[in-house]
């Protein structure tokens, strides 16, 4: 588990394809890498983030497939969406929680 800058605590899980790239040191990630994120406040799962690279080209975050939600709360989801790609950009192709993970 480790800080976030916008949702607090968060644990981080990662696919095999997004797991070897970000080991290899890629500038990119392959289509089908994935993470998923559990959003923590004082010690309480209270919501989830998903990313999915939907092509090989990053094509300006429009190749992620991005969802967000919080307990009853339907979020958001769709490729590209400005939320997610304007702080997720300075990531390495979009990703941006430190690696190793811890």
């Amino acid at each position: 588990m480790h800080a976030s800058p916008i949702h607090g605590t968060v644990r981080v899980f990662v696919n095999p394809a997004l797991f070897d790239s970000l080991q290899s040191a890629q500038a990119s990630h392959p289509a089908g890498a994935a993470a998923v994120k559990e959003l923590y406040s004082r010690g309480n799962v209270i919501g989830w983030s998903v990313m999915v690279k939907v092509q090989d080209d990053s094509a300006h975050g429009a190749g992620w497939y991005w969802y967000e939600g919080f307990g009853p709360s339907p979020g958001f989801s769709g490729n590209g969406l400005p939320v997610c790609t304007g702080c997720h950009s300075a990531g390495r192709d979009y990703f941006r929680s430190q690696f190793p993970l811890q």
